[in-house]
């Protein structure tokens, strides 16, 4: 909610009242006006917001607000100042400085991405300030309520009176004042516990109101006591107190941030951002629709619109375009979200539902644990009585695939299981992995030298990226230990892929048996696979016609043709080669010092890195977007999970640039690489990020396709987990600090 300075009215008071009785399913019908009455309108509700304070507007809206108390750029530098810079306290500082309680700005803006004043406009992060009003033009900016305002101090001290609370300890310490103080309007908070079992789904999720957010913890502490009362204590009576040993809360205190007074599908995807922002649509019968910031991840969706429909029908309303309609009102809100880390322990702050984690995070035992976590994760869904691993999870669902299946991703997840075994020891993982090698052989044919492997009814196509990446595992299995007995699909593999190799250095994508229809489909993601696979069976085998495959296919063909592709405004078919091109080079490089292979490299890592990835606050809006390489150039969208695909590649680029001095190429790449495994870290499941899945420990460690996803494949898994694995290989001490 928005602070008031002074001379709170009564009109104002309605307004923000009717924002959140709208949470309460209790819709205003105020009409969308240009009179300067209607509460809706900017003027009045800057007229009623400033008390006896300045509004500060920007020169491009000053026709708005005659006959208020007014300045603008000229009359107060230091708002101005603070509102190009970083930080919302120095904005604060500098708005009370000139006593300024508003802000008016315009919505369209050229200004620095990352800015306050960008941040303000274009619904960026804010924890200090609301925006109380925007339209297309204009945007209304306030002082956030102090009882709004948290950190890990002030959330832990809210933990454990709740938990002091519910056991009814004489022990309790009162909430801070501020907590007690009166919002405007009401205050609504969610209050969920999860154990290692899952999210309660019989005490459920806690949703209750107050006048402060004081009162309405204290409304939740009462609801979940009785809840656990008709709970009985679950299966073996536990008491509440036995309960909250092994139980996590999550406290989500829903933040009032202002009337919409647009709602066309562009202005919404622009100021609703999906998993930080919510969404009222209060319809004129009184219905309201609530969609709030966590929704996007329960409903496992990422388009705005789409989730609107979901929700929409979900409360049984027939008209879809409902939202669009005149009479109908929006209001968006954020929410303060924090977690406990371990039952009782320190609070964690969640930034769209995850614990947001930074650059300084990044050391080796941070990055050790999301691999192991991952590795674990990926011998927990294979089958070693079938040799196959569980393709997809749905972590939301609690649910796997059973009816696809892909034997490339099967030989990516095998060599994760020996790039664990690689760094632990652990013969869990090479036994897993040989297991899963050897249901690859059951499937192999012969043709002469030629082996080649399909699955008839999964994936029947003989496929020349299927051929690299099983050789890939076999490979680097043979490095641990020696299996003489599969040297002869081993070398027929590496026949078929260079029966592959057409005159001018192309690689066709798929063998057609003689009588068969040709298989035409070009996959760009294949030549690089293979010619990585052929660099390792020269490591093995030592003949050179491998190596001399892999540089005809590069000096011939594929080095002109991702010079002739690339440019700056999308991927397109180099999106997929490039990741395990850079790999296959750093490789090459590394047995033959041959300086094309390095140079190569180079070229694809300086087209991905100067055009994709996302540094913030320069590129992205987000914070938890950084180290990302996006799927497009814009700053609002969603990186998803292929980011790892790239970084794979990119850390192998970097190795390349260590070893060989070159050390403005590796500086360059050392905060991509270090970003890269900040970004999958942050997208995978842990137990501070999984309060609302059924089965916690089932998801630890998985990755999904993005934030507002919850399908976690083979691949996601290899892609991302292979930077970390490549970073705690060949990284030193210092090569963590930037």
């Amino acid at each position: 909610m928005t602070a008031l300075v002074n001379g709170k009215s009564s009109l104002l008071s309605a307004v923000l009242s009717a924002v959140l009785t709208l949470i309460m399913a209790c819709a205003c019908q105020t009409e969308k006006s240009e009179n300067p009455a209607d509460p809706h309108n900017p003027a009045a509700i800057a007229k009623t917001a400033m008390g006896s304070g300045i509004l500060y507007f920007d020169e491009a809206i000053s026709g708005e607000f005659q006959g208020l108390a007014t300045k603008n750029a000229s009359s107060l530098p230091n708002v101005l100042q603070a509102l190009n810079g970083s930080s919302e306290s120095d904005l604060l500082k500098a708005m009370k400085a000139d006593n300024v309680t508003l802000l008016a700005l315009p919505t369209r803006n050229k200004s620095k991405s990352g800015s306050i004043y960008h941040k303000c406009t274009y619904a960026g992060e804010l924890d200090l300030f609301s925006v109380i009003y925007v339209d297309e033009d204009m945007t209304l900016i306030a002082p956030t309520h102090s009882a709004y305002v948290f950190d890990p101090d002030k959330a832990f001290a809210v933990f454990s009176y709740i938990r002091a609370s519910l056991i009814k300890s004489s022990d309790k310490h009162p909430l801070s004042d501020d907590l007690a103080a009166k919002t405007p309007g009401e205050t609504v908070i969610d209050l969920r516990f999860t154990s290692e079992e899952g999210f309660n789904k019989e005490i459920g999720r806690i949703r209750a109101r107050g006048s402060s957010v004081a009162e309405a913890i204290d409304a939740a502490i009462k609801k979940a006591s009785e809840r656990y009362a008709a709970w009985g204590g679950g299966m073996n009576v536990e008491s509440i107190q036995e309960y909250l040993n092994h139980a996590r809360m999550t406290l989500t205190i829903f933040r009032e941030r202002g009337y919409l007074a647009e709602n066309n599908r562009g202005f919404l995807n622009q100021q609703i951002n999906i998993g930080l922002d919510g969404l009222v649509i209060a319809l004129k019968d009184g219905n309201t629709v609530i969609l709030t910031p966590d929704k996007s991840k329960l409903l496992r969706e990422e388009d705005l619109t789409r989730m609107i429909e979901l929700e929409l029908r979900n409360q049984k309303i027939a008209n879809k375009d409902v939202w669009k309609e005149k009479d109908t009102e929006l209001y968006k809100f954020r929410v303060v979200e924090y977690t406990e880390k371990q039952p009782n322990g320190e609070a964690v702050k969640l930034f769209r539902g995850v614990e947001y984690v930074p650059y300084s995070a990044m050391t080796k035992e941070e990055i050790d644990r999301g691999f192991r976590d991952g590795a674990e994760w990926l011998l927990s869904i294979f089958d070693p009585a079938s040799g196959m691993f569980k393709y997809t999870y749905w972590a939301v669902a609690d649910r796997y695939q059973t009816n696809q299946y892909n034997l490339i991703r099967h030989g990516l997840a095998t060599l994760t299981l020996i790039q664990a075994f690689e760094l632990y020891g652990d013969e869990r993982f090479l036994n897993a992995a040989q297991k899963a090698i050897e249901y690859i052989w059951t499937l192999t044919e012969y043709e002469g030298k030629l082996a080649m492997f399909r699955h008839p009814k999964y994936d029947p196509g003989y496929k020349l990226g299927g051929a690299g990446v099983i050789l890939q595992a076999a490979c680097q299995f043979n490095r641990h230990k020696r299996m003489t007995e599969w040297d002869r699909q081993l070398k027929g593999l590496a026949e078929f892929i260079m029966v592959l190799q057409e005159k001018n250095g192309h690689y066709k994508s798929f063998y057609t048996k003689p009588g068969q229809k040709e298989e035409n489909k070009e996959i760009t993601i294949y030549p690089g696979e293979a010619n990585l696979a052929l660099v390792y069976m020269y490591n093995l085998f030592g003949d050179k016609r491998y190596l001399e495959t892999v540089k005809k296919a590069v000096n011939s063909y594929y080095r002109k043709w991702f010079n002739d592709k690339k440019n700056p405004r999308g991927k397109g078919s180099l999106g997929a080669y490039i990741p395990w091109e850079m790999t296959a080079m750093g490789e090459y490089w590394k047995v033959t010092k041959e300086d094309f292979a390095a140079e190569f490299a180079y070229e694809m890592a300086n087209w991905v890195v100067d055009n994709w990835f996302a540094v913030y606050p320069d590129n992205v809006w987000y914070k938890d977007f950084e180290g990302a390489i996006m799927n497009a150039q814009s700053p609002y969208m969603t990186p998803p999970w292929n980011s790892g695909v790239y970084g794979e590649g990119l850390i192998s680029v970097w190795e390349i640039a260590k070893l060989r001095g070159d050390k403005d190429m590796q500086k360059k790449l050392q905060k991509v690489v270090l970003g890269n495994a900040r970004f999958t870290r942050n997208l995978q499941y842990r137990d501070v990020s999984s309060y609302y899945l059924p089965n916690p420990s089932r998801a630890r460690g998985c990755i999904p396709s993005s934030f507002h996803k919850d399908d976690c494949r083979l691949d996601f898994a290899y892609h991302c987990l292979t930077v970390d694995f490549r970073i705690i290989k060949w990284f030193d001490e210092e090569d963590y600090k930037l």
